[in-house]
């Protein structure tokens, strides 16, 4: 017999397997299936046998069978042992004789139960293909028992219908999904022609779809294929379509709201509510089906495009306060806030707006402040201005020039040139005075 601690080793060897990644997908499916089979309790206790569950059962129980699946000629299939997995030796049974050998006490009617719900799991289903704008469209796809499959390979901009958080979680009357049938959306589903159970549902608007629900890989490809067939794009576009703004019947600001994919700004317009920013505007990103809607004046901020309770003004327009104290600065010179990037600064500290300085007589020196024009120089030879307090300026019978500019060196030799000249002494001779 094995030891505990060479069947540790096995174990660790089943998980760590990269070449066979089946027995993750077949616990995850199993978890999944149980939950569909209409709360049948021998039946999900079944799937729960399935299972790993080695805190109840002895080792070798709970791991014969794992890996467990349908054959192309109706058997149940599985790994009767860890060595047969190692060796890659499936067991094959009929579908009701490996049901009785987990549960010897079931009935024979109880046993056909199960084995039809467990081949109509792994069958391959046939589809039925619906594309409708109406209530009664979206509540059949949002509201319908979904098809029990292994889990699908999910790919770009596609999700688990089983898993969704709109999916049968509310009842008809007031299921938010009837706030799509507004006119601006439609939605495409498929639902298994023998029982109806749905398979797969997308939501379009404006020629383009949002992420595929698929609880079927079959229910997917037919999804996919119809859109492309129609020219239906796979990146949502739904900027200012509109939902239905169904009011609670026990409130008058309450309304029926779907979670909506890659959107989350909406906004209230007469009897809709709207995609997008616009007055009134509101977030919205929960799956709870019902959004409140406080009823108050908003304003528009001119610079994110959002609105809100209160804005600010400034140079450039109305802001709120999010955007007035992330880019605004307050100016003493114009009584008022003005954008940063269009800022400037005099030499003593104060702000104002490039604008502003233009048209108030004031020029930008060449240190990046603002200094009043009739205080500055523009020195040709620099392309620049120089304010007259700068160490390099110097005056000369009111006229500023540059010490290093031509005109200015020019002047400054002259002086130089006047003061090397010799010291005379006036005399009365030179003087043209008579002793």
């Amino acid at each position: 017999m094995e030891s505990q601690e060479s069947k540790t080793l096995s174990l660790a060897k089943l998980f760590s397997d990269e070449e066979d990644k089946y027995f993750y997908n077949f616990f995850y499916n199993v978890s999944r299936i149980k939950v569909y089979l209409d709360y049948d309790y021998e039946a999900c206790k079944f799937m729960a046998f399935l299972m790993d569950d080695r805190g109840s059962r002895k080792f070798e129980d709970s791991l014969r069978k794992l890996s467990f699946k349908i054959t192309e000629k109706g058997f149940a299939s599985y790994f009767a042992s860890i060595k047969d997995y190692e060796r890659n030796k499936r067991t094959e049974k009929k579908i009701g004789k490996f049901i009785k050998e987990g549960f010897p006490d079931l009935s024979d009617s109880k046993v056909e139960s199960i084995v039809a719900q467990v081949k109509a799991c792994y069958s391959t289903p046939e589809y039925e293909l619906i594309h409708g704008s109406s209530e009664s469209d979206f509540l059949a796809a949002y509201t319908g028992k979904v098809i029990s499959r292994p889990t699908p390979s999910w790919g770009y901009n596609e999700s688990s219908l089983t898993g969704s958080c709109m999916q049968g979680k509310f009842s008809a009357n007031i299921h938010p999904c009837k706030a799509y049938a507004s006119g601006d959306f439609s939605i495409v589903y498929v639902k298994q022609k023998e029982t109806g159970l749905i398979g797969a549902r997308v939501i379009v608007g404006n020629d383009t779809a949002g992420p595929i629900y698929s609880a079927c890989d079959v229910a997917t490809k037919q999804v996919e294929a119809y859109l492309k067939e129609k020219e239906i794009g796979l990146e949502s576009d739904w900027e200012g379509l509109s939902l239905s703004a169904i009011p609670l019947p026990s409130s008058d600001n309450e309304y029926l709201m779907p979670y909506v994919d890659n959107y989350d700004s909406f906004y209230k317009e007469d009897d809709s509510i709207v995609i997008g920013y616009g007055e009134n505007s509101f977030d919205f990103a929960t799956t709870f089906g019902v959004v409140r809607i406080k009823e108050c004046e908003t304003y528009y901020c001119d610079s994110c495009g959002e609105w809100e309770e209160s804005t600010n003004e400034t140079d450039s327009g109305c802001v709120c306060d999010g955007c007035l104290s992330n880019y605004y600065t307050y100016s003493n010179l114009m009584g008022l806030y003005t954008y940063d990037e269009t800022l400037g600064e005099t030499y003593d500290g104060r702000f104002a707006s490039q604008e502003w300085f233009e048209n108030n007589e004031y020029i930008l020196n060449e240190d990046g402040f603002y200094y009043p024009s009739s205080e500055c120089v523009y020195i040709e030879d620099f392309g620049e201005y120089y304010h007259k307090s700068n160490y390099s300026v110097f005056e000369r019978n009111g006229v500023l020039y540059h010490e290093d500019s031509e005109e200015g060196k020019a002047i400054l030799a002259k002086e130089k040139e006047a003061a090397e000249l010799p010291f005379l002494e006036l005399t009365p001779e030179i003087a043209g005075i008579e002793a």
